[in-house]
Formats: C-alpha cells, sequence, structure tokens
C-alpha cells in the first residue's frame, strides 16, 4: 500500500465514487431491504422537511416540531434501494404506508440509513436547528443496547 494521498482533482473524479449501502434483514416482513447512504440532496430535502422560517427573522430557519411526524419513514423512503439499479423504490408518498407498518422494522431500516449518512453519533448535526426557545434537534446513539440504535430527541 503506497502512503500517497490521492487528490480529488477534477469532478469528473467523482464519477466512479458509489453511495455506501447495507442489505437489512427484516423478519417481519420475511425480506431483505438495501439501505443506502442518502445524497446531498435527500438529506438536504430530509431536514429541510423538518424546518419553517423563524418567526423573528426570516433569514433563519426553526425547527417546526408539527413537521417532525412521519420523518423517521420519510428517512427510510429516501434510502431504500432497488439492489439491481440502485432506484428508490418508495416515493415519499409512501411514508404513510410505512408509518402503518411495525415500528421495529421502519426502525430497524431508519437506524441504518442514519448510520450510512452519518447522522449517528454526530450530535452537533442539528444544532443550528434550534428555535429561540433553545429547543434543538439532537441525534445520539444509544451505546447500551445491542446494535446500533439512534434517536432523534428534543431538548
Amino acid at each position: 500500500m503506497s502512503n500517497t494521498k490521492k487528490f480529488l482533482r477534477r469532478v469528473s473524479d467523482l464519477e466512479s465514487v458509489q453511495l455506501a449501502y447495507e442489505d437489512v434483514w427484516v423478519p417481519e416482513w420475511d425480506i431483505w431491504v438495501r439501505i443506502s447512504e442518502m445524497t446531498g440532496e435527500e438529506l438536504d430535502n430530509w431536514r429541510q422537511g423538518m424546518l419553517r422560517p423563524n418567526r423573528r427573522d426570516r433569514n433563519n430557519m426553526e425547527l417546526d416540531p408539527r413537521k417532525l411526524k412521519g420523518q423517521t419513514a420519510r428517512l427510510v423512503c429516501l434510502a431504500a434501494r432497488d439492489p439491481e439499479d440502485g432506484q428508490r423504490i418508495f416515493s415519499e408518498l409512501d411514508a404513510p404506508m410505512l408509518l402503518r407498518k411495525g415500528a421495529g422494522a421502519v426502525e430497524r431500516l431508519a437506524t441504518v440509513a442514519r448510520k450510512l449518512s452519518r447522522l449517528v453519533n454526530d450530535e452537533d448535526e442539528f444544532e443550528d436547528l434550534g428555535n429561540d426557545s433553545g429547543q434543538t434537534l439532537g441525534v445520539s446513539s444509544n451505546s447500551d443496547s445491542p446494535g446500533t440504535s439512534a434517536v432523534l430527541s428534543l431538548s
């Protein structure tokens, strides 16, 4: 292995870079689901879905607690991919259907999506989304349980 660093020099250098993925067994559904890292655009859209213009300063955004419902299902919709062509298997319109499925299966898939998209163990991820009351959206990991799990929490 060479100690030479390889630097990004052109946009074309990124053409061969693939999104990370993990195949997840969902015993409740008796099927495998491929969960992929989100693209930067998908991540921004997911975050934007939880925000509203700040009431005091329209140039800034704040967390809208009313928009938190369904965000776990939206995350799964953005990250679940067809293993053959890499296309999303759910549209965001499928989120309500996923909300009616067992929470354990949906959370298992969302946990992997958070891990692959680097939303786990990044306590500062949503630090700037707080409103004037000091409410922020944080991402934390529960290291006491077996496996990886993450939760979104209001603090």
